[in-house]
């Protein structure tokens, strides 16, 4: 009669166990960073389709004084080009280069909408009071 011995077997499972865990741990994260990057090309989309449709600097404030999507979607697209630019920023200091990327005067609140609205692409810094950036891609 055969005997075998269990406790190299539970060490064999135990070792698996934790190479589950940490494989489970990596598909979580690469499943966020899917969803993230699934996000930026849904609004580079917008920005695409933006650009086919009519020039987004021409583009005006809908009567609500809410601001279209095509015209968040120019926005977003020239704080982009800025922060990929000049890096982070405080927004004091991103203002006035996004209005001259859109060729026309943004107001305070408008920045801090686009950033906010966007939160998928931009991120504030932390240990840096005040400053965003375009978010890092793990």
């Amino acid at each position: 009669m055969l005997v075998i011995d269990p406790e190299p077997v539970r060490l064999m499972r135990a070792t698996e166990q934790r190479e589950a865990a940490k494989i489970k741990g990596q598909i979580k994260r690469l499943r966020k960073q899917l969803s993230n990057r699934q996000e930026r090309i849904a609004i580079l989309d917008d920005v695409l389709q933006c650009c086919h449709q009519a020039d987004p600097r021409t583009l005006t404030v809908m009567s609500s004084n809410r601001a279209s999507s095509a015209t968040m979607v120019a926005r977003c697209r020239a704080v982009i080009s800025v922060l990929d630019t000049h890096g982070d920023m405080s927004p004091r200091d991103l203002l006035p280069k996004v209005g001259d990327e859109l060729e026309a005067p943004l107001l305070p609140h408008q920045l801090r909408a686009v950033l906010r609205k966007y939160s998928n692409v931009f991120e504030r810094r932390v240990g840096r009071h005040g400053v965003w950036g375009l978010k890092r891609v793990s």
